[in-house]
């Protein structure tokens, strides 16, 4: 099985938290497993919120990548045709306040 490169898909002040993330949603796999197995199928399905809920903050901090990636591609474009990045980076701070 591949290992995930967190780099690849999260910001770096990202990656603890993804990690963090990452594990719960192996343990509430896990959870889910023995509890069903165990006959427990409100608790296998009370982990399984929780495990969507876990997916969810996953999926918005890959968001949060895939936003910044294209900020600075869209940078990079532009510095490409001759616009300064500081001017960029100032335009796009004064439309976020």
């Amino acid at each position: 099985m591949k290992k995930m490169k967190f780099e690849d898909h999260f910001r770096e002040k990202d990656i603890p938290k993804a990690k963090n993330e990452f594990s719960c949603m192996a343990d509430l796999a896990m959870l889910i497993n023995s509890n069903a197995q165990s006959g427990n199928f409100d608790k296998a399905l009370e982990r399984g919120e929780d495990l969507i809920k876990s997916l969810e903050r996953f999926v918005h901090l890959n968001e949060r990548k895939q936003a910044d990636d294209s900020y600075q591609a869209l940078i990079d474009d532009l510095v490409k045709r001759g616009i300064k990045a500081e001017t960029v980076r100032m335009h796009f701070e004064e439309k976020a306040i």
